[in-house]
């Protein structure tokens, strides 16, 4: 259902009819039950354990990358996320998965430089922050092409520590369609 403020969220109906004693339904009771959280816990549940099929079987990081950039997308509403992971020399970032961009964006990120004042993620690479985000007042490299691609907002970016090793590898951004802050889901407290 769609809500006042224009948000869908998911609704479980249930209907029973009352009867009169010829059997001729005399009036409707319902419940309607908000399950959306339960549908995005559901989805979210599918799409980690998809991921984690790919892991255990093998799967390129490529694929893996993609697929992880695809789930955040999904989940965060009007937001594009990708990858850029850490080169070996530590001096700047490459393109790992950025499914739902266009190519020439990925093309123009790829080797940004890890340092003060080079865009959201050169910079919280280089502070070694775990999360940067920008206004549009801010001047960065990132955003000025990203404006170009119609990408209004840097929404979040996120710094991914793998489990099995305790070295940064890489950024995971979510960028937004429209100015805005992030919302819970693009948190990287989520």
């Amino acid at each position: 259902m769609r809500r006042a403020d224009g948000v869908y969220r998911w609704f479980l109906f249930r209907v029973e009819p009352l009867r009169d004693p010829q059997g001729t339904i005399v009036k409707w009771y319902g419940t309607n039950t908000d399950i959306d959280d339960r549908k995005r816990a559901e989805a979210l549940l599918a799409a980690e354990n998809q991921i984690l099929e790919m892991v255990a079987t093998g799967r390129s990081l490529a694929v893996i990358l993609d697929g992880l950039c695809r789930l955040v997308d999904t989940l965060c509403d009007k937001s594009l996320a990708s990858i850029l992971l850490i080169d070996p020399n530590g001096r700047c970032l490459r393109r790992g998965a950025g499914p739902s961009f266009p190519e020439a964006f990925m093309a123009a990120v790829d080797g940004v430089e890890i340092g003060p004042c080079v865009g959201s993620c050169g910079t919280a690479a280089y502070r070694k922050s775990k999360s940067s985000s920008l206004t549009s007042r801010q001047i960065h490299y990132g955003p000025i092409i990203a404006l170009g691609f119609g990408i209004r907002t840097a929404v979040w970016v996120v710094h991914t520590d793998p489990v099995f090793r305790r070295q940064r590898i890489g950024r995971l951004r979510i960028y937004g369609r429209e100015p805005r802050s992030p919302t819970p889901a693009a948190s990287p407290h989520h």
